[in-house]
């Protein structure tokens, strides 16, 4: 019998009370040794609870105890291991702050994960953010998402209910940790849902699920080496602890890294419209091809070209839907990436840099798109094609950005930011003004009625179809 996962077999919630009170875990376990080792282990973590020793272990902040149900083939048995009162460094950092209408995401600084941390612990005192951590990484550090929904009226919410009445947005950031951009605009956009009328009205129609460090250990290693030499693309922070790259283990089923997990987890919970994972690269590498040195799988990164996105959709003639949506999105970012005649004015300069130095003696190699003066890669340039998949129907675009931040300072991240901001928000406005319907079954079967409620996907851009 091969163990099966961890189940949830109960979970208790209070009125009046924040959080859960109590949370039970069913464990089946292939051999009676393994119910008696397991055993050992709670009870002995207990003993050590008592002595103030692992607090943090098997205690989790706003959960009053954790129950073990563990069976084996012969044997079962319940164990309760009762909080700590352990809670996050960030929350008790957080102690007897308040927010006095100051900006609480700095544009003009690298965060650490730790200061990201902290952030995230104050924007969950907004009622529209429940700040909770999904994960821990290889080393321990944690790794918080915020979810940005209206507030509910009820005691209880149905996640189910949120994702199928309004589009939802996911954005992961700082897979590779030593882009560092993506952190601060993935939280300012939080913190601007909450504090700025003009995005306030965003959480009318859309879900916002945000992910700001994926990969904490690389950012904490990245943070401390660009105190030494601020100005390098600081590889060495790019990958895990391990030297992996997080992504490349997101699909694996036991990845040797814990935070691979986190991805995957939030797109299957929430089955978002639109997925985004912005990146970055360096914003100063020139490499003479002839000098005996390439940078290894990106030949293409030889110098540097501005700020550039990819749209990626379903390619298929059987989805027109996508295909438009997939328009309209471009039209968008093309208007607001390049807002500000200073930030278009420095991408336009390098655009012409890369034609001229790169593209027109290799194009095969160097290739730019221009769409409405904003570089966005959206042609197929492979013999592959975007397939009808669970995915790609229920996403309608999958989007990265290249942002040249390996690795900014100063006046030159806020750059970086305001067109990482740019970005987010094209994509937001779109959701925000795109038309779906929602449909609404009743069947009789026997004594029994079945209610089934469904939103068709893809959005569609406004006056493309559905009902508002």
């Amino acid at each position: 019998m091969k163990p099966l996962r961890p189940s949830a077999f109960l979970e208790v919630v209070q009125a009046g009370k924040e959080g859960v009170n109590k949370l039970g875990i069913s464990l089946i376990l292939e051999k009676d040794e393994e119910l008696s080792q397991a055993v050992d282990l709670i009870e002995g973590l207990t003993e050590l609870h008592k002595n103030g020793i692992f607090k943090e272990a098997l205690s989790h902040h706003r959960l009053d105890e954790l129950g073990f149900y563990l069976s084996s083939p012969s044997s079962q048995t319940v164990l309760w291991v009762k909080s700590t009162g352990y809670q996050p460094e960030a929350v008790d950092k957080l102690a007897g702050w308040s927010y006095q209408g100051e900006q609480i995401v700095p544009l003009n600084k690298v965060l650490s994960p730790e200061e990201s941390e902290l952030i995230a612990a104050k924007l969950t005192t907004f009622p529209e953010i429940t700040t909770y951590e999904a994960g821990r990484s290889y080393q321990g550090r944690p790794i918080s998402v915020l979810e940005i929904t209206l507030p509910s009226r009820g005691e209880l919410t149905s996640q189910a209910k949120m994702s199928t009445y309004k589009p939802t947005i996911l954005i992961t950031g700082r897979q590779h940790a030593n882009e560092i951009s993506a952190t601060s605009h993935i939280l300012r956009t939080a913190e601007l849902l909450v504090t700025d009328p003009a995005y306030k009205r965003y959480l009318q129609r859309i879900n916002f699920v945000l992910h700001p460090v994926e990969n904490p250990d690389g950012a904490a290693l990245a943070y401390q080496m660009q105190k030494l030499t601020p100005h390098h693309s600081l590889h060495a922070g790019r990958y895990s602890s391990l030297g992996v790259d997080v992504g490349s283990l997101v699909d694996k089923p036991e990845p040797i890294l814990p935070e691979s997990l986190v991805r995957n987890m939030l797109y299957r919970q929430w089955l978002p419209d639109i997925y985004l994972n912005p990146h970055g690269y360096p914003s100063h590498e020139w490499v003479q091809q002839f000098a005996g040195y390439s940078p290894p799988l990106y030949r293409s990164y030889w110098i540097p070209r501005g700020w550039y996105t990819s749209a990626r959709g379903l390619d298929d003639p059987r989805y027109p839907l996508h295909k438009e949506a997939k328009k309209a999105i471009m039209d968008y970012i093309a208007e607001e990436v390049n807002q500000g005649p200073q930030i278009k004015e420095v991408n336009k300069r390098l655009y012409q840099r890369y034609q001229r130095w790169a593209v027109r003696w290799q194009p095969h190699l160097f290739s730019l798109e221009i769409y409405k003066e904003t570089p966005i890669y959206s042609s197929r340039r492979s013999s592959t094609i975007t397939k009808p998949s669970f995915r790609t129907d229920t996403t309608v675009i999958s989007g990265g950005t290249e942002a040249m931040d390996e690795t900014a300072q100063g006046d030159w991240l806020l750059k970086q930011i305001n067109m990482g901001l740019g970005f987010l928000r094209a994509h937001i406005r779109f959701l925000y003004e795109s038309e779906f319907s929602i449909h609404r079954w009743e069947e009789e079967s026997g004594d029994r009625v079945v209610l089934t409620i469904f939103r068709p996907r893809p959005v569609v851009p406004r006056g493309e179809g559905g009902d508002k």
